[in-house]
């Protein structure tokens, strides 16, 4: 039986040496998943009660879930020449190598830290989970030498 499932596709790796892969967090950790709804659940009836109307609960729900898209769908990364694409259920982001000043990672994440630009945040993390090692190799065959750094466990 295979614990951990989390990769909706297999990764692939394209003629040009793009990579990429989905991901989607909770369906590799149920336990997790069942704690996040519930807390969503048990925080939404709370409001609810104490706003008064079942409105309340509703759209304190919608919120909730809002702030945790990236656990209960699905995210796909790709790794190109061109630069780094994290396409989250609620925005995509791109960071071409030339803005992307250092990615510290482990063997389940990476941290990119990009030059930050007004009204833009300056940091975005990637989960890797299966496809860890072909990742990580990707990051490091594109980007500029020092930018990629590993994190001791």
């Amino acid at each position: 039986m295979n614990d951990t499932p989390p990769s909706l596709e297999e990764p692939s790796r394209e003629p040009d040496g793009t990579f990429e892969w989905s991901i989607r967090p909770a369906v590799g950790r149920p336990g997790a998943m069942v704690f996040a709804v519930s807390t969503i659940i048990i925080m939404s009836s709370l409001i609810g009660v104490m706003g008064g109307d079942w409105i309340w609960a509703a759209l304190s729900a919608v919120l909730l879930f809002l702030t945790t898209s990236r656990f209960f769908l699905t995210s796909r990364i790709s790794i190109s020449s061109e630069g780094i694409r994290a396409q989250f259920p609620l925005r995509t982001r791109f960071m071409p190598w030339s803005e992307i000043v250092s990615i510290r990672h482990d063997g389940s994440a990476a941290l990119i830290r990009s030059r930050s630009r007004r009204w833009r945040k300056a940091e975005c993390t990637v989960l890797f989970d299966d496809p860890a090692d072909m990742a990580i190799e990707s990051m490091l065959r594109f980007a500029p030498d020092g930018v990629v750094q590993g994190v001791d466990s």
